[in-house]
């Protein structure tokens, strides 16, 4: 049976399941970030419950989301607590990339590290955004430079670091 997600009054600009397959989160021109709950036995599912929903910049659109373990848990391991389902989330019109977390639980998420990308020519940067399976580095490419970002993103206290590769 077909379940929809109903709740954004934008266009859904981008999806992404967890780890364990039972939480979808939605990326919104809305400027909202939705974490559904799909619920049903086996593979099939019977309904989707929002459980989360938040304006991740602000209200501006977010045009990128992925699911990630803050706790650290190995790649392929479906373990992934409530407490350490987090979002990366990226919005192009103020070229912002957040981290979230925890985003599966009754509070609000709190944004735990935050990137401000600049383009050297002042238009908005268009990027594609990629998280590695340790949830440890995400890899941006931004389209109008022909070049690549990777950040490595630390512990809570620590400052996330990168490094930028030119391409051609």
């Amino acid at each position: 049976a077909d379940v929809a997600c109903r709740g954004h009054t934008g266009a859904v600009n981008d999806m992404c399941f967890s780890p364990h397959g039972r939480h979808l989160a939605t990326a919104s021109d809305d400027g909202s970030l939705k974490v559904w709950d799909l619920q049903g036995e086996g593979d099939s599912i019977a309904s989707a419950v929002c459980v989360q929903s938040f304006l991740p910049h602000g209200g501006a659109p977010v045009t990128r989301v992925l699911f990630m373990d803050t706790g650290g848990a190995r790649p392929g391991d479906a373990t992934m607590t409530a407490a350490d389902a987090g979002v990366l989330t990226g919005g192009l019109s103020n070229s912002e990339v957040k981290l979230w977390g925890p985003v599966l639980g009754q509070q609000a998420p709190v944004a735990a590290q935050q990137l401000s990308i600049r383009d050297p020519t002042g238009a908005a940067p268009r990027f594609k955004m990629l998280l590695d399976q340790t949830s440890q580095f995400v890899m941006m490419a931004n389209v109008q430079e022909n070049s690549l970002l990777v950040v490595h993103l630390k512990g809570r206290d620590e400052a996330p670091s990168n490094e930028r590769i030119d391409y051609l």
